[in-house]
């Protein structure tokens, strides 16, 4: 047993009580020492050659708040990303409002962690660095705009990258975590959910930018899936502010098709589900900068949306008849 409590003042907890090499152990530690436990790990990793197998969220909450602060600054340092922002028509505030960042190119990140001594066993944990098959690590970032993805009380547990040229992938998002289920999020519900349970309708898109744009217009209870497949959780997330969903995807065909199963996935959950109806080869980032947001959406958020109120919508039904 490895009792650490002689050695800082805080909360305790279990962290591990799984058996290495024939052995067994409880380890308790004060919540000061998570960042010293990683280092060590670190270390042990390197020299031993063991895989040591820790998760701790407090330590990945701490390094993907790191990562945030040097994205940040890595933006203001970048007259490419900051026109690129530019170009798509993102505000200073906007910027500010959904803390986008600017990952550059090499390994900027990983030579900050070495710089400050900071983890790379927790980096690794929350997606911030790679290992290539040769075991080296490298940044999962690089030469992209960075997208911070955060719960519902506004602490960041991910990223999304847009690459900045003709880059694949176009986008690169953090794997599942112990933080982090995509699944079970919804991209800017921490900045909507007020909004949302004000207007008692929420605008459902796809994309980060189809949500940042249609947020910076006015439609502030706006939320994206984090990809094409809505699941059943994020339905239920969705379940606990309204009962009433715009759907906006794109009007491709893979966005119809995902549209489709949207709709059916709702209703499916009871929700009532108006579709946004979009120009071909449209979606909300771009009809908006081109029509302007008059044309995407009645603005007067004191009544509810309805097919009869604009041409865009279409009206599907969830529920029992004539609900």
């Amino acid at each position: 047993v490895v009792d650490l409590r002689d050695f800082g003042q805080g909360n305790y907890r279990q962290i591990d009580d799984t058996p290495y090499g024939g052995g067994g152990g409880m380890v308790l530690m004060a919540e000061p020492l998570f960042a010293a436990l990683d280092h060590i790990i670190d270390k042990i990793d390197a020299i031993a050659n063991l895989r040591v197998i820790y998760q701790s969220p407090q330590g990945q909450n701490w390094s993907l708040d790191k990562a945030q602060e040097h994205f940040c600054k890595s933006l203001r340092a970048s007259p490419q990303a900051i026109r690129y922002l530019e170009k798509r028509k993102i505000s200073e505030d906007t910027i500010e409002k959904f803390g986008l960042g600017y990952a550059p190119p090499g390994n900027r990140f990983l030579r900050l962690l070495k710089q400050k001594t900071l983890s790379e066993s927790l980096a690794l944990q929350c997606g911030l660095i790679r290992k290539c098959e040769g075991g080296q690590p490298y940044d999962n970032f690089r030469e992209r705009i960075t997208i911070p993805i955060r719960n519902a009380s506004g602490r960041v547990i991910a990223f999304g990258g847009r690459a900045l040229g003709q880059v694949f992938p176009k986008y690169l998002n953090s794997p599942d975590t112990v933080l982090y289920k995509k699944s079970f999020h919804l991209f800017a519900l921490y900045l909507a959910q007020q909004e949302i349970r004000r207007r008692d309708c929420v605008i459902l898109v796809e994309g980060y930018f189809d949500c940042i744009v249609p947020y910076q217009a006015g439609f502030r209870n706006i939320v994206a899936s984090l990809g094409t497949s809505l699941t059943g959780e994020q339905v239920k997330l969705l379940r606990r502010y309204t009962r009433q969903v715009i759907l906006s995807y794109d009007s491709d065909e893979a966005g119809l098709r995902a549209a489709q199963r949207c709709i059916e996935l709702l209703m499916e959950g009871g929700l009532r589900v108006n579709v946004v109806r979009l120009p071909e080869q449209s979606d909300p980032d771009t009809f908006i900068n081109r029509h302007g947001a008059e044309a995407y959406h009645p603005r007067d958020g004191r009544r509810r949306t309805t097919a009869r109120d604009h041409p865009l919508l279409c009206s599907h039904s969830a529920g029992r008849p004539g609900v």
